[in-house]
């Protein structure tokens, strides 16, 4: 019980069969290692993995796929999982619906060199659920915020007011065709607010 056990079959398989089957080692590694094939670990159950201090799946040269071909696949940790290629992109497909949430605090995303939201055949729709400040969206730029339809309308609608605000330069709305400013239901006002209105 103190040096190497190795279980090798060098044309066929190597099975053990049990009700329970345990490979344990109290104090050096435990390795399970083909040369030439495959590794196949099969249960009628559950398969548990368990390390004292962490579990690694590795492969050197090829894939590592995690596949649960009936149910649902879950990755939990209680200080945080992280998803992250060195070298290429990551990608998070589903069939349906992809849903990023957070229970205790906000989503973040971001991006180095900037970020896309983009849907090819669908709109795309941000909305705050909340009420009073929590359910406000703000859209914020350093340098500015572009608001703009390639081909359609741009509508900006709402319950009770819209409030338009230059904070220290001029205000400027501009239309090719002409710029309509209508009420269905009461007046138009352009009052002066310490200068002159003038409408031209």
């Amino acid at each position: 019980a103190t040096g190497d056990v190795t279980f090798e079959a060098t044309e066929g398989k190597v099975a053990l069969t049990g009700d329970t089957v345990e490979l344990t080692t109290a104090t050096g590694d435990l390795t399970a290692k083909a040369t030439v094939g495959g590794v196949e670990i099969e249960a009628g159950t559950t398969i548990d993995i368990t390390g004292a201090t962490g579990a690694t799946l590795q492969s050197t040269a090829g894939d590592v796929e995690l596949k649960a071909e009936a149910g649902s696949l879950a990755v939990e940790a209680t200080e945080g999982v992280t998803v992250r290629s060195t070298t290429h992109d990551v990608v998070l497909t589903a069939a349906s619906k992809l849903t990023l949430e957070s229970t205790g605090n906000g989503v973040s995303i971001e991006g180095d060199a900037g970020v896309a939201l983009e849907s090819e055949h669908g709109p795309v729709s941000i909305t705050a659920a909340g009420d009073g400040a929590s359910g406000e969206v703000s859209l914020m730029g350093q340098t500015g915020v572009t608001i703009e339809s390639n081909e359609g309308d741009v509508k900006l609608s709402a319950a009770a007011d819209v409030s338009m605000n230059a904070g220290s330069g001029d205000f400027l709305v501009d239309g090719l065709g002409g710029v309509t400013i209508k009420s269905p239901a009461g007046d138009v006002v352009i009052p002066p607010t310490g200068a002159t209105s003038t409408v031209e």
